[in-house]
């Protein structure tokens, strides 16, 4: 039996290994659409923020124009450059076997999640999917993470969730549940430390024994 009896999950960089993909989608939406991409620290400044903030960023009055780009590539492209890092199928896998309440609350579209989780074949394990279209505010505001708890029908005892980014952590911790960091993704061991999640796990095996799952 796990430790908890529901996870929440952020999806990019936590499950799906989709940075490098990130990253390249966004340059290529500033080089098509603007003519030229901001250097590599401004291009990824706003990487957890919703796909239209990020945009607004590069120019206020191009942002659809620049998701647009953004999604029509990232989309194109995502069967063969998106992944799962090392475990974490398995691992989603086997918490629902062992009758763990799943959701995920996603800075991506619903499109785009719902492809990412087709292509891990992870389509039929989440209880809920929440993206920015569905709630008012954003991670770090707690309500994508408690509209998951509610559609879900949990509370937030026996709950947490589960991301690679700070705004995850506070997510987390204003919505009254555990804050589980892990290291391969945005953010490194240390500046995650500093947020102080409740637990940090370095690989998918030290997350299986944080949530308390047998190996």
């Amino acid at each position: 039996m796990s430790r908890y009896r529901t996870v929440l999950w952020d999806l990019d960089g936590t499950i799906a290994d989709t940075l490098p993909l990130i990253r390249d989608s966004l340059r290529h939406a500033a080089v098509q659409v603007l003519g030229a991409a901001p250097p590599e620290d401004v291009l990824v400044r706003n990487i957890f923020m919703p796909l239209a903030d990020q945009m607004r960023a590069f120019d206020a009055e191009r942002v659809d124009d620049l998701c647009a780009a953004y999604l029509e590539w990232n989309h194109a492209v995502s069967r063969e450059r998106l992944g799962a890092h090392d475990g974490m199928v398995d691992l989603v896998r086997d918490l629902a076997a062992a009758g763990v309440a799943q959701g995920i609350a996603s800075s991506k579209s619903r499109r785009g999640v719902a492809l990412a989780l087709e292509i891990l074949g992870l389509e039929d394990v989440f209880g809920a999917v929440v993206t920015p279209d569905e709630v008012e505010a954003h991670k770090p505001d707690p309500a994508p993470l408690l509209r998951a708890l509610e559609l879900m029908g949990r509370g937030q005892d026996g709950a947490c969730y589960v991301g690679d980014a700070l705004t995850d952590v506070a997510a987390a911790r204003a919505a009254g549940v555990d804050a589980i960091s892990v290291v391969w993704g945005f953010y490194d061991a240390e500046a995650l430390a500093g947020a102080e999640p409740d637990a940090v796990a370095h690989t998918a095996a030290d997350l299986r024994t944080i949530l308390g799952l047998a190996a």
